[in-house]
């Protein structure tokens, strides 16, 4: 008997396409489940788990039902054809799906009213829901609808204030001497972004050398239940990719993940991939010197531009750089670091 190596090939090749896929199903799977569904690792384990039992009875069901199919096409290629198209779709749909709960993320988000806030609370009063952490509680047993009241009032009043205090730090920062070290005038020393040791939101380790690895880095202040800062995420990704090509880089501080706080890295990284942001954003303890440095931020977002020796360049240049004129002024700061740079 002939050895026919074509066929043999195209059969061991096949072989071969299903165990890589098998490998990258049985890895991938998992993450979307626990990470994108938010389930446990148990459930996700009970699910793969099914998938596997099921196969014992639905290979030798659809192997005998192909046993007695007869056409042009064969036996089998008809099965495996429908099949593959089905997988395709299911999988497709799970993307879908994922990027249906990644808009809801961003309107819960955008919710800053507050007679809409009560129509939110009124219909979700009762129920048993579920945080990030996986953790259930019942929203009316958290507090009341005339806690929810006070605490809304509070929050328009808060942002009433950030509106009349942005105008007023812009034009006390115009009053500033510009401090470049040579013509500073009431300050000749150029102050740096304060040392510290932290985590991005991966739980990787960083400390202040980030600002001497990049010719220029871009340091964004924000908070999650802050619109504006919401509002520019995306044109923060962008600009950090315009600076990657230029050796700088942007790093955003999300102040409510101070001290590592995990429902509010769950929040953040929700928020940062619906706007699909993927620079590095990261924390540190609110008690050390960078942690006072933040608390002294009275409005968000306000971004900061760092030369490679951590000093700070320029002043805080304060709200989104959606708007086109703190683009400019931004701008004008990342080229003087990077001029700074090249002059060393």
């Amino acid at each position: 008997m002939k050895l026919n190596y074509k066929r043999t090939i195209c059969v061991g090749f096949a072989f071969f396409l299903i165990c890589a896929f098998w490998q990258a199903y049985d890895n991938t799977i998992p993450l979307i489940l626990t990470n994108k569904f938010g389930m446990s690792q148990a459930w996700s384990g009970v699910i793969m788990a099914l998938d596997n039992i099921l196969a014992l009875f639905l290979l030798p069901l659809f192997g005998a039902i192909s046993d007695k199919h007869t056409g042009r096409r064969g036996r089998r290629t008809p099965f495996i054809v429908f099949g593959t198209i089905v997988a395709a779709i299911a999988f497709i749909s799970l993307s879908l799906v994922d990027d249906a709960q990644l808009k809801n993320i961003d309107a819960a988000a955008a919710i800053d009213d507050p007679a809409a806030l009560r129509v939110v609370y009124q219909q979700e009063a009762d129920r048993t829901l579920k945080t990030p952490d996986g953790e259930t509680f019942v929203l009316e047993d958290t507090f009341t609808e005339d806690e929810l009241k006070t605490l809304t009032e509070g929050s328009e009043k808060i942002r009433d204030l950030e509106d009349q205090i942005q105008p007023l730090q812009e034009q006390y920062a115009a009053l500033q001497p510009a401090g470049d070290g040579e013509n500073g005038g009431m300050n000749d020393s150029v102050p740096a972004f304060p040392a510290f040791t932290g985590k991005d939101l991966d739980g990787n380790d960083v400390d202040n050398s980030i600002f001497s690895q990049n010719a220029v880095t871009v340091v964004n202040f924000w908070f999650s239940g802050c619109k504006p800062c919401v509002a520019e995420l995306g044109e923060l990704n962008a600009l950090n990719e315009t600076l990657k090509k230029q050796g700088g880089a942007v790093v955003g501080i999300n102040v409510d993940t101070l001290d590592g706080n995990a429902d509010a890295i769950s929040t953040a990284k929700n928020l940062l991939e619906s706007k699909g942001a993927s620079y590095q954003n990261i924390y540190f303890p609110s008690d050390s010197a960078a942690g006072d440095f933040a608390g002294d931020i009275m409005a968000f977002p306000t971004t900061y531009v760092i030369d490679r020796s951590g000093a700070i360049v320029g002043e805080a240049m304060l709200g989104g750089i959606d708007n086109e004129d703190n683009m400019a002024e931004l701008q004008k700061l990342i080229d003087q670091a990077l001029a700074n740079n090249s002059a060393k």
